[in-house]
């Protein structure tokens, strides 16, 4: 019997807050962690750990409230996550990338900087839709098509020259597993089933389509909160999303 494989790409849930770095871009720590010394004509910022960072919390619509995760936003091939969810993925995100230290004053929870450095050219470019270069190469991907046997044993990877992180079902079930809170996981393709045609962009749309696709739930998000000492009185009533 053939075991099923599916494929998942990473998104942030953005009910809750997001960090960003003080000082730098994000663009320009992916390409630290990448070794490079200069992208597009410039230099690359040299970068010191800890990488500060601070909360905006003017895209904390929904909660009405300061209220973390265990995923963040981040982007240019890395994610922010807390030291529960490396904790608890250190073996699978090791094989496939690095950690930065980061440092903030906005709550007293360790974040640290994921860079996945892990490239695996795994998409079936015939059977794939999107647009194509005049060399018949696909430049943006709307469809998914990947080669199972380039796909693996690979529980973390991104496509070459792109930025979106994609990971398995073992990745997804370890998170679920462990109640980590902030990762939308959107299935784009499955050997059973196939590909998703047009995933999309599930925090892009209306708050109904990619509220749907979250996998962290209320019971987990107020256990985690407790776990780590947040002021649970400080909170609106508004977490009772779902």
């Amino acid at each position: 019997m053939i075991s099923v494989t599916e494929i998942f790409r990473i998104w942030p849930d953005l009910d809750y807050t997001q960090f960003a770095p003080t000082n730098l871009s994000p663009l320009d720590i992916g390409h630290f962690c990448a070794g490079l010394d200069e992208a597009f004509g410039q230099p690359v910022p040299k970068i010191n750990p800890p990488v500060a960072i601070k909360a905006a919390r003017a895209r904390d619509r929904t909660l009405g409230g300061f209220v973390p995760s265990d995923c963040p936003n981040f982007t240019a091939q890395c994610l922010l996550l807390s030291a529960r969810a490396r904790e608890v993925l250190d073996r699978v995100l090791l094989e496939a990338g690095c950690f930065l230290e980061t440092k903030q004053e906005d709550i007293k929870i360790d974040f640290y900087i994921y860079k996945c450095r892990h490239e695996v050219d795994c998409i079936d470019q015939d059977k794939s839709s999107g647009t194509r270069m005049s060399d018949g190469s696909l430049f943006g991907i709307d469809t998914y098509v990947f080669l199972p046997q380039a796909i693996e044993r690979n529980d973390v990877f991104r496509l070459p020259r792109r930025g979106d992180i994609f990971v398995s079902e073992r990745f997804v079930e370890l998170a679920n597993s462990a109640n980590l809170t902030g990762f939308v996981f959107q299935r784009v393709w499955s050997s059973e089933t196939g590909p998703v045609e047009h995933p999309g962009y599930p925090h892009r749309g209306p708050a109904a389509v990619w509220r749907q696709q979250i996998t962290a739930k209320t019971a987990a998000r107020r256990a985690y909160l407790q776990s780590v000492g947040y002021p649970m009185e400080e909170l609106t009533g508004k977490l009772d999303l779902r």
